[in-house]
């Protein structure tokens, strides 16, 4: 009860304070902006792969990584999800991850967004095939899904994908997930 009265303490002043801050600016207090939903975190979110959009193509393929809004608040992501290729026991491999456009798509870039509960993000997720078995390669188990911002924002989701040439995937920033891609 005590920390409910102080957040709601520290809400007026602060609505007060935009109200105060628009008026001395000439702006109408109507104009305030309204707040930003805080940052998402691990616990606010689920984290998977989207096996219906498998893509394949030249000797790459890729899939989604679609992060969900699983809590009963809007929250917020801004930018690139962190990645790290996992062996079968968990343990990290030498992962390189290249972050813009991806074989499939074209990186919309970093940009902040208002997750509501029960929407989805995705960030493409890209690799090339090695082309001969003597090429440099790895074959993880696992990724390791970092949300970005998020301070308990990690997770480890099965990825069984074949071999990665060289450990190196390419990725988009985050954006509202639309369904499989072409």
């Amino acid at each position: 009860m005590m920390f409910v009265s102080v957040v709601h303490r520290v809400a007026v002043l602060l609505a007060a304070a935009g109200v105060a801050a628009a008026a001395a600016a000439g702006g109408s207090p109507d104009a305030v902006a309204a707040p930003v939903a805080a940052v998402c975190q691990g616990t606010d979110l689920s984290v998977g792969q989207n096996r219906d959009g498998f893509q394949e193509g030249m000797l790459h393929r890729g899939v989604d990584i679609v992060v969900t809004n699983s809590s009963h608040v809007a929250c917020t992501l801004d930018g690139y999800l962190g990645l790290r290729l996992l062996s079968a026991d968990q343990r990290p491999l030498a992962t390189q991850v290249t972050r813009g456009d991806t074989f499939f798509e074209t990186d919309p870039g970093p940009h902040l967004i208002t997750v509501q509960p029960g929407q989805q993000l995705a960030a493409d997720l890209a690799w090339s095939h090695p082309s001969a078995p003597s090429d440099p390669q790895v074959s993880p188990a696992y990724l390791q899904v970092t949300t970005p911002g998020a301070t308990d924002g990690s997770f480890t989701i099965p990825f069984r994908v074949g071999p990665v040439y060289r450990a190196a995937v390419a990725t988009t920033a985050l954006s509202p997930f639309t369904g499989p891609r072409p």
